[in-house]
């Protein structure tokens, strides 16, 4: 059962980046609070790694930019928080299309 539903937006700061946005649906679950991840964002997991693009339902998807702790570089299209599609991956020393 989903209770006290609303819809905001997030503001996230970083030093390379103003101005993103995060729209997420905060609910009070019998569990606890609930944020769903949707729009356009950035984030970061803490040990380097970050995903620059869109997200839906908490997952990647569509257009992104995942920069991986150890330098690899991967841009190009999500579906259901993996890479699916088109997209470019740099290795620290290779580039494969």
């Amino acid at each position: 059962m989903v209770i006290n539903t609303k819809v905001i937006g997030c503001k996230i700061n970083d030093k390379e980046k103003e101005n993103i946005l995060f729209l997420m649906v905060h609910s009070m679950r019998d569990n606890g609070l609930m944020i769903r991840k949707n729009g356009k964002g950035f984030f970061s997991w803490g040990e380097g790694t970050t995903y620059d693009g869109m997200w839906q339902d908490n997952q990647r998807s569509g257009k992104g930019t995942n920069k991986y702790a150890d330098g690899d570089v991967y841009t190009g299209d999500w579906q259901h928080d993996i890479q699916n599609g088109r997209g470019i991956y740099k290795f620290q020393k290779w580039r494969y299309l």
